[in-house]
């Protein structure tokens, strides 16, 4: 699982550069006491970076023909605080892999519909 903010538009050569996160495993369980004006500091520097990003693209495995438990963290802490978080208004793609025949497409039905719903834009279609 990760997110991959672009830090810079398609400059005059029409190179991108993108940047590999993977805040996943670092965050601590979502918790609304302790989302506050001063969050976790690992809170913060993701809050930060996705804000200051051109667009995010996650990745995503399946298990349980879902999202995993570290993702739908992930997405809590970032579409918090509700209505100016910092996942407003970006641009978000997602593609999913898995074993079976399936190839990770429950979760990533689940992001595409869930994605729209935070206020950002789902591009592209989905990747399996």
């Amino acid at each position: 699982m990760c997110a991959l903010p672009t830090t810079d538009r398609a400059g005059a050569s029409g190179e991108v550069s993108f940047v590999l996160r993977d805040y996943v495993r670092l965050l601590p369980i979502y918790d609304g006491d302790l989302d506050t004006d001063a969050p976790p500091a690992v809170v913060a520097e993701m809050r930060a970076e996705l804000g200051d990003s051109h667009a995010v693209l996650i990745g995503t495995p399946e298990y349980n023909y879902n999202i995993p438990g570290g993702l739908k963290n992930f997405i809590d802490w970032a579409s918090r605080p509700f209505a100016k978080h910092c996942l407003i208004g970006r641009r978000m793609g997602v593609f999913g892999c898995a074993p079976g025949d399936r190839g990770g497409k429950a979760s990533v039905e689940y992001l595409r519909n869930m994605i729209p719903l935070f206020g950002a834009e789902l591009v592209g279609p989905e990747l399996l």
